[in-house]
């Protein structure tokens, strides 16, 4: 029996009080009010990421289909004779993309830009950029009030002009229209001698035949000038090289002991590098080994960070 009842008391000594748990359950409460503003502050943060760099990605898109029709209708923005129908398809493929995207495009969204301008001659492989931004709104307050609300974002494209002559070709002179002989002039016909009259010992009389005119010398035809044979350059194959040194290799400074490929266009990137990107080439438009003009042969590659 005073077993039993030292065991009993044992037991009882180590129970915790009421008072001890009660004030473990308030603790714990006040932590966790204290560290979940903080934990729903990342989580909605994260959430707002996710959804700005989705809606980059949808405006990407957007962009490079916009650039990709641009390169194929270059002429349709021209002051002097515009293609409405093709500024109205070019819109119309914008506002499609637009509709799944979750960031405000402007009502009025931007042309093409070209080169040299909407009038401008711009020849084949010459890239037309398209740029577009949105605002997108964050559903966290405290980054709003941080970075501003509504977010900009950005996105641009470049394709290479499809459709007209190559840049930097000479064009040949044409030979001159080759000149017609004339015809000889044809010797005029003798005049008949009159009838003899009854009077006796009639003297016929008639016109002498006149001298045929010469026939005039033909003039012979210019030899036509031959056209200059452009020089060739072989495509280098820029898959899988750094886009810092891509145009190198594509132009004429090369990168250690690898000599450029002598292209004097300019190589085009899609999408356009910053000053601070980097990244490599994953494709490009053009098969590597051929041989294309040197001073007019232009290619686009595309690249991811």
């Amino acid at each position: 029996m005073p077993f039993l009842a030292q065991l009993h008391a044992r037991r009882l000594r180590a129970r915790p009080s009421t008072a001890a748990g009660v004030r473990s359950r308030g603790q714990s409460m006040v932590e966790l009010a204290l560290v979940m503003p903080v934990v729903l502050l990342v989580i909605l943060g994260g959430i707002d990421f996710g959804r700005v760099f989705l809606g980059w990605v949808d405006l990407h898109a957007m962009a490079r289909h916009a650039a990709d029709y641009a390169a194929a209708n270059p002429d349709a923005w021209s002051t002097v004779d515009p293609d409405a129908g093709a500024q109205a398809e070019y819109l119309r493929q914008i506002r499609r993309e637009a509709q799944d995207i979750n960031c405000t495009v402007p009502s009025t969204l931007p042309a093409p830009s070209f080169p040299s301008g909407p009038d401008g001659d711009d020849g084949l492989g010459v890239p037309v950029t398209v740029r577009i931004s949105c605002s997108f709104y964050l559903i966290t307050p405290m980054i709003g009030a941080i970075v501003g609300n509504p977010v900009t974002v950005s996105a641009s494209a470049a394709f290479p002009i499809r459709n007209g002559t190559i840049t930097g070709i000479p064009t040949p002179t044409p030979s001159p229209a080759h000149t017609a002989t004339p015809s000889p002039t044809a010797s005029p016909s003798p005049t008949p001698s009159p009838s003899p009259t009854p009077s006796p010992s009639p003297t016929p009389t008639g016109t002498a035949g006149a001298t045929p005119t010469a026939s005039p010398t033909a003039t012979a035809a210019p030899t036509p000038t031959p056209s200059p044979t452009p020089a060739m350059c072989v495509v280098p194959n820029l898959v899988g090289e750094s886009i810092k040194l891509a145009a190198d290799l594509w132009g004429i400074k090369g990168h250690g002991n690898d000599d450029g490929a002598q292209f004097t266009t300019t190589l085009v990137f899609s999408p356009l590098v910053g000053k601070n990107d980097s990244g490599r080439v994953t494709s490009q438009t053009l098969v590597a080994g051929g041989n294309r003009p040197c001073a007019s042969t232009g290619m686009t590659v595309n690249w991811s960070p």
